[in-house]
């Protein structure tokens, strides 16, 4: 006996008919409601495994108001901390019964807000939102239309909203502490941008460090190459640009490099192989900790900013917004902690 309908796939009816049970009672059942025992729902499954039922999503999102399904806007993912967020992101997220929408703006102007958009229109129950310098609209458009969202690794003055973040100016001055307590007398500080949201407290920490150890932290001590972030796209006139840097550093007696991030970082390194350099030519360290997470060729210290609390703790409050916390918005800040891979110019422990 054919027990499918005439589409060809299996309906919550075609389940009754088969169990000789009501529609309600199989809906419910597949939904672990407690008033169907357990032996009875048991068998439910078991038949709905077996005619290779699957839930129409569309049908339960009208139904119950919700879809089952949040969105993650990212800057990229071609920087292995998006990636690797983007995974735990999505286990967290599963555990709880969602499926996850990954949206990415590429650093285009105007995209970010594309993909909200996007995802608005698609029923999508909440977001999780990377903020960027073009993140305004976006989060404003998400208040408007009273869409649950979380900010993750770092907040966006003046909007107020929940936030999971790294405690970036603690993650710097671990860092910055790190090259000083290995010996380092004249560091710098690096990074391809000064307008991220996080650059601030970057610099604070950076700062602090060198004050608190009683070195120089001067202004020409920090320095901005946006090259660091051309590097895919005019590869030999990046590195030029970045390997002329250096050498004014040599020339400079910077001795170390606190540098943003461990991409920018591994950037840096793949330079300081060229003819000329030295892996050996600073000593250097940043924030993310990659390695902890991806086997890299290129050992490097760095300051481990918790991204599996980032996003489980992120994944947490969204799920609660979305089934109605009406609580004051919080800020997290995930903890942070320094792993020597000994390119501060020491040996790890």
């Amino acid at each position: 006996m054919n027990l499918k309908n005439s589409k060809g796939h299996v309906t919550l009816r075609d389940l009754a008919r088969a169990t000789g049970l009501s529609a309600t009672a199989v809906s419910r059942a597949l939904r672990g409601m407690p008033d169907i025992s357990a032996e009875t729902a048991e068998r439910i499954r078991k038949t709905a495994k077996e005619m290779g039922y699957v839930a129409n999503q569309s049908a339960v999102s009208l139904r119950y108001g919700r879809s089952n399904i949040i969105a993650v806007v990212l800057p990229n993912l071609t920087n292995p901390f998006f990636s690797i967020m983007a995974t735990k992101i999505q286990l967290a997220a599963q555990e709880k019964g969602y499926l996850v929408n990954f949206l990415c703006s590429h650093g285009t102007p105007g995209l970010d807000l594309q993909m909200v958009r996007r995802g608005l229109s698609h029923h999508t129950d909440g977001f999780l939102l990377f903020p960027t310098d073009e993140s305004a609209e976006s989060i404003e458009l998400l208040q408007e239309t009273h869409t649950p969202f979380v900010l993750l690794a770092h907040d966006f003055l003046p909007y107020e909203a929940d936030c999971v973040a790294i405690d970036d100016e603690r993650a710097a001055f671990l860092s910055t502490e790190h090259l000083i307590l290995s010996g380092g007398k004249f560091p710098a500080f690096i990074s391809a941008s000064g307008t991220s949201p996080c650059f601030p407290e970057r610099k604070t920490g950076f700062v602090r460090a060198c004050t608190q150890y009683g070195l120089s932290a001067a202004a020409d001590n920090i320095h901005i190459l946006p090259e660091l972030l051309n590097l895919m796209e005019n590869r030999e006139a990046s590195q030029a640009a970045i390997a002329q840097a250096l050498q004014m550093l040599i020339k400079k007696n910077i001795d170390s490099l606190f540098v943003f991030c461990d991409a920018e970082a591994w950037s840096i390194m793949e330079v300081l192989r060229l003819p000329g350099f030295s892996l050996h030519s600073f000593q250097i360290s940043s924030i993310d900790n990659i390695a902890g997470n991806l086997l890299y060729p290129i050992p490097l210290c760095s300051a481990d900013c918790g991204m599996e609390t980032i996003a489980r703790t992120g994944v947490e409050i969204l799920l609660n917004r979305i089934h109605g916390d009406t609580s004051p918005f919080r800020t997290i800040h995930a903890p942070v902690h320094m792993i020597c891979n000994g390119s501060c110019g020491c040996l790890p422990a």
